[in-house]
């Protein structure tokens, strides 16, 4: 447990599947995690406690990371609990939601899905990466959901089949 030891890590998604694999295995190797979730804090909170019995430093902030204002909250809640530095940030939260063809597709889903896959990535990178200095990582996260076929879920694969 001295691989990360001093370092601060933040995982959005860090609740629950791999956000908690990832958040437990952090602390494991000495990190301080910041275990973001959105809709369980139940959940949150076990990952939390899984951590803090090893040994580990850990806390639960509930943010929507597609919310901007939430972002700004997550970032000013780590700052609190673990300081201005961060070290380590891994984008895991996502998502398919469903599984629509391109004809069931509307605006308000296609929002959805874009805000949580990509516009969250990108702006939990701009709201940390002040914090984060010489050495710092940033993993971002994606899935094999790509290799679905187009017909099931284009709003997610965003590819064009081989002829």
């Amino acid at each position: 447990m001295s691989k990360l030891k001093g370092k601060v890590a933040v995982v959005t998604g860090g609740s629950r599947d791999i956000g908690r694999a990832i958040s437990v295995q952090l602390a494991k190797e000495g990190a301080k995690v910041v275990v973001n979730y959105f809709n369980s804090e139940s959940e949150a909170m076990e990952t939390v406690d899984q951590i803090k019995s090893a040994g580990g430093e850990a806390i639960a902030v509930k943010a929507d990371i597609s919310n901007l204002n939430d972002i700004k909250n997550l970032k000013a809640k780590a700052v609190e609990a673990f300081g201005d530095k961060i070290d380590i940030l891994v984008n895991n939260a996502g998502g398919l939601f469903a599984r629509k063809t391109l004809q069931e597709l509307d605006e308000s889903f296609y929002n959805l899905v874009m805000d949580v896959n990509f516009k969250a990535t990108v702006f939990v990178m701009q709201a940390f990466e002040p914090l984060m200095g010489k050495g710092g990582s940033v993993i971002n996260l994606s899935s094999r959901h790509q290799e679905m076929e187009e017909e099931v879920v284009p709003h997610y694969t965003l590819h064009r089949k081989e002829p």
